[in-house]
């Protein structure tokens, strides 16, 4: 008897564990369907049960069912006029008319005036990358370049940005 040559080996053995490997695949596939089924399935009983839940709880709340249950266990009675306002309770009094200022003596409303804030507008510096040359003709692309980007306040704006935050907040209003 002949041992096997080497090479006939290596295929042979290249196809035992090829074809394990597929068994293991389909086998890990099969049971992946049957899980996913499992779970439509549980999906859609939860769904039939939400339905079920919205159907029952439209039926309890009917208008006409609540005003029977409420009439049939609580003993409802409108308030009697002696509950809204009883002898301990007494209604405020009108006010003097010699209290009530006249429109003389009452100070005119204070008129607002408009503040004109001298905000300077901050210096934007972009910070672009040279310019893209297309074919070599020296032809700058549009499309290459940013949005330019704002720089932070110099060193002079930072008072009077300072100042406008300060006056915002006075205002009530927060930057």
């Amino acid at each position: 008897m002949r041992l096997l040559r080497p090479r006939t080996f290596v295929i042979f053995a290249t196809a035992g564990l090829l074809g394990a490997a597929l068994l293991h695949t389909s086998q890990n596939v099969q049971h992946a369907e049957e899980r996913l089924e499992a779970l439509e399935r549980s999906a859609q009983r939860e769904e039939e049960k939400i339905r079920m839940l919205k159907a029952e709880w439209e039926a309890l709340n009917r208008p006409e069912r609540l005003e029977r249950l409420a009439d049939e266990f609580l003993d409802l009675v409108p308030p009697t006029p002696d509950q809204m306002a009883g002898d301990d309770m007494s209604l405020p009094e009108a006010m003097p008319i010699a209290e009530i200022p006249a429109p003389e003596d009452v100070a005119p409303p204070a008129v607002l005036q408009p503040v004109v804030l001298q905000v300077p507008k901050p210096q934007i510096k972009p910070n672009l990358p040279p310019p893209l040359r297309e074919g070599g003709r020296g032809r700058v692309s549009e499309s290459s370049s940013p949005a330019p980007t704002p720089s932070l306040p110099l060193k002079g704006e930072e008072d009077s940005v300072k100042a406008f935050n300060d006056l915002l907040n006075e205002l009530g209003g927060a930057p």
